[in-house]
């Protein structure tokens, strides 16, 4: 729950009223003991909210318990995108297809297996009661997310349960040389998939490599790195995955102000003064992201006055310096400061 608020519906309702259910007349001690582990787990988390921002499940029901930095405008925002939209039928099978087999994080014998687990006698409780639970984890998702991969994959052990009840479904030598194969098929493919730098994984590369390779790392963050005096900082529009920068930087999250707020309303000396104040030495500007922010029902936030053209002028008045380019990257651009 610290790490996802989303895992209260996941985890923590299903897991508490499984122990309600099946604890009969002794429910209390194991309920009070669950509720103890909650709290022990995601208590700090909350405490740390509420210290900081006023609210302990910041940026959740801020219309009750509101929020350091949150507004309704920014709230309304938030909630409309984190929200589902699309309720008709060809959207649920179009998720579902993804979930069942589309998805690229499934082993392809996964579901088969799993799903042939649920005929079989042996352990048939312990299948139909993972597979319920999978497939209320699966209907939350759809139902109350923005149905992003990252809210139904921590099911995927779930599934991968079912599918160990699958392959031991029976001990006959012909069964488990079948398993054997699907297994050996799967795990080459598996294993050829996600070591191959086309899916973008270095993990038969050094760190040292890794940490310098354009393949997996912006190449402007590697600009940046080698350009950015020790005294200096970047000014981030648009880009908020800024993880491979080692420089400060300002930058915001999608429910947060923009930096680039202190263009808002300004005149250009009043900007350089801005700059300087702050330490900023270059601005990085990725304008792919910023029409993304942009389009309509999306996350905004970022000032209108923001546009090519209006930090064109700013490098006439002097205020920014020439941009670098990147051919190779025509959205994206970094302003030094004089």
């Amino acid at each position: 729950v610290s790490c996802k608020y989303p895992a209260v519906v996941f985890v923590v309702v299903p897991l508490f009223l499984y122990i309600a259910f099946s604890s009969g007349k002794a429910g209390l001690k194991p309920l009070g003991i669950f509720t103890l582990a909650v709290v022990a787990g995601c208590g700090l988390w909350f405490v740390k909210n509420w210290a900081w921002t006023g609210n302990p499940v910041y940026p959740l029901l801020y219309d009750w318990l509101g929020g350091a930095t949150r507004t309704a405008e920014k709230n309304a925002r938030w909630l409309r995108i984190h929200s589902p939209h699309d309720f008709t039928l060809s959207a649920l099978v179009e998720s579902l297809a993804a979930v069942a087999w589309k998805s690229s994080w499934l082993s392809p014998i996964l579901a088969p297996l799993a799903v042939s687990c649920l005929f079989v006698r042996r352990h048939r409780a312990l299948a139909f009661l993972l597979a319920g639970y999978f497939a209320y984890v699966i209907a939350a998702w759809w139902l109350f997310t923005h149905r992003i991969d990252r809210f139904w994959l921590p099911a995927l052990p779930l599934l991968a349960l079912l599918g160990g009840l699958g392959a031991a479904r029976s001990a006959s030598l012909a069964w488990r040389r079948t398993v054997l194969s699907l297994f050996v098929a799967a795990g080459a493919i598996s294993f050829v998939y996600v070591t191959s730098p086309i899916s973008c994984n270095a993990y038969f590369v050094s760190l040292q490599t890794a940490r310098r390779d354009a393949r997996w790392i912006n190449p402007w963050h590697l600009v940046l790195n080698q350009q950015v005096p020790a005294a200096g900082k970047v000014l981030s529009v648009g880009d908020a995955g800024i993880f491979d920068l080692r420089a400060p930087v300002l930058y915001n999250t999608v429910f947060d102000d923009s930096p680039a707020a202190i263009f808002d309303d300004r005149d250009p000396r009043e900007i350089a003064a801005e700059l300087r104040r702050r330490g900023v030495s270059h601005v990085y500007v990725d304008w792919s992201e910023i029409a993304r922010y942009r389009l309509p029902g999306n996350y905004g936030g970022i000032p209108d006055v923001v546009t090519p053209g209006w930090f064109a002028g700013l490098v006439e008045q002097g205020v920014l310096g020439a941009p670098w380019r990147n051919r190779f990257l025509p959205n994206q651009m970094v302003y030094p400061v004089p």
